[in-house]
C-alpha cells in the first residue's frame, strides 16, 4: 500500500508540481531573446529543483518523526535531480529521449524519497 501511494504522490508532485513552477517561472522570462537550449534547460531545471526541494521535504518529515536515514539519502537527495540536470541538459543532445531519461531518474528518486517518509507512516 505504501508503495503505490508513494508512486501517485512522486507523481503528482513531479508532473503537477513542476508543470505550475515551469508555468510561473515562463510567465517571468523574455522568451523572445531565448534559445532553444536555453528554454529546455531551464524547463529541465524547473522540473528538477522541484524534485530536490520535494526530496528534502519528505527527508526533513521523516527525519522530524525521529526516523534516522543515511548519508546516502540525502546525497541521493540533492545529487541526483542537480546531476540529471547537467547531464541532460548540457551533455547529452537535445532530444526527448534526454528529457525522458531526466523524468524517470527523477521520478525513481521521488518515490523512493515518498517511501522512506511513508515507511512507518501507514
Amino acid at each position: 500500500m505504501a508503495i503505490v501511494l508513494a508512486i501517485i504522490i512522486s507523481l503528482v508532485v513531479y508532473l503537477g508540481g513542476g508543470w505550475c513552477a515551469y508555468n510561473i517561472y515562463e510567465s517571468f522570462q523574455d522568451i523572445d531573446t531565448m534559445t532553444i537550449q536555453g528554454l529546455y534547460s531551464s524547463q529541465i531545471l524547473t522540473y528538477n529543483l522541484v524534485a530536490l526541494a520535494f526530496n528534502l521535504l519528505f527527508g526533513w518529515l521523516a527525519e522530524k518523526r525521529g526516523e534516522q536515514f543515511s548519508e546516502i539519502f540525502i546525497w541521493i537527495a540533492i545529487g541526483v535531480p542537480l546531476a540529471t540536470w547537467a547531464v541532460c541538459a548540457y551533455i547529452l543532445p537535445l532530444s526527448y529521449g534526454a528529457s525522458i531519461l531526466n523524468t524517470i531518474i527523477n521520478i525513481i528518486v521521488l518515490i523512493y524519497s515518498a517511501t522512506v517518509w511513508l515507511s512507518r507512516e501507514l
